[in-house]
């Protein structure tokens, strides 16, 4: 979940790696904070992360305020996956159709790729 950093406490997890300016990591996924690294993360003007829904202790974490950029990001994913498996399961069936004997239908596997394409 993506949270402010003002909200961050000691055990928390990251699930995604935090980037500077010049794209080079400041810190790992999985990097359990701590106070001193809270600090940084502060002091480099980050003003939100991506943590677990858990605590290192096991404990749940319920932050203020949580951010919700994150939900959107998996709708989509989860669209495009689902597009991506039925596209499969299409190319699948026209595969085994050609090695039955029958042609090769290039205007059928446009049909099937173009729009994973385009989705990228």
């Amino acid at each position: 979940m993506l949270v402010k950093t003002h909200y961050l406490i000691e055990g928390c997890i990251l699930s995604k790696e935090i980037r500077g300016l010049s794209n080079r990591p400041i810190m790992y996924e999985k990097t359990i904070l701590t106070t001193r690294l809270i600090e940084a993360l502060q002091a480099f003007l980050i003003t939100e992360v991506s943590v677990e829904k858990t605590l290192i202790d096991g404990k749940k974490f319920l932050p203020k305020e949580v951010i919700d950029p994150e939900l959107q990001e998996r709708r989509k994913s989860s669209d495009f996956t689902d597009l991506y498996l039925k596209s499969v399961q299409t190319y699948k069936r026209l595969f085994k159709n050609w090695q039955a004997g029958s042609k090769v239908e290039v205007a059928m596997i446009r049909l099937i790729m173009i729009p994973l394409w385009t989705r990228l």
